[in-house]
């Protein structure tokens, strides 16, 4: 898969992924996808967003919210699995470069009343394809000690961990790709 083009949305990349309840699609991250990333945002609970943001957050502050929605799908990606029928972002999945290296970090999260599809799993295998496709060598993650689920699940993806030398309440979690 050739690199793409800054601010070219990569439709071939889209696709679909069954779970017991019903058939997501998934595909990528695009701008006008930000009132449903706020509604995605609401649904996660005040403790997932405390581990997945390091920080007690009511909403997605304007800026942060329009950082994470317009990406430029070469330095970074981010793939959402949408319920067809309705429109709403359940999970996201996102890797951005580290600057001009081959590494990448990478965050995930899912909205609780869907944990537990192989959603993630899915969204993070199809991030992993496309670091490899944008010549990425290695990813990590930095995660709060005391998130026990997402440490498990960076085990099963097949992550190494560490203590983040800098912070020893958090966890590296690197993986080759």
């Amino acid at each position: 898969m050739p690199p793409q083009m800054p601010g070219v949305y990569p439709a071939e990349l889209e696709g679909t992924f069954q779970t017991r309840d019903g058939e997501l699609l998934i595909r990528p991250l695009r701008p006008s996808d930000e009132p449903a990333h706020a509604a995605f945002f609401a649904h996660l609970s005040p403790e997932d967003v405390r581990l997945r943001f390091f920080a007690a957050l009511r909403e997605l502050p304007p800026k942060l919210m329009f950082r994470l929605t317009h990406i430029d799908y070469v330095s970074e990606m981010a793939f959402i699995a949408v319920q067809p029928a309705t429109g709403d972002t359940v999970a996201v999945a996102r890797l951005v470069r580290d600057g001009l290296s081959k590494d990448g970090e990478y965050a995930v999260a899912t909205r609780p009343d869907m944990k537990g599809h192989g959603i993630a799993n899915h969204l993070m295998q199809r991030l992993f394809d496309w670091g490899r496709a944008q010549g990425m060598d290695q990813v990590h993650a930095l995660i709060l000690s005391e998130n026990r689920p997402m440490l498990a699940f960076a085990r099963k993806l097949g992550c190494t961990m560490r203590r983040d030398p800098g912070d020893g309440s958090l966890i590296l979690a690197e993986m080759k790709l």
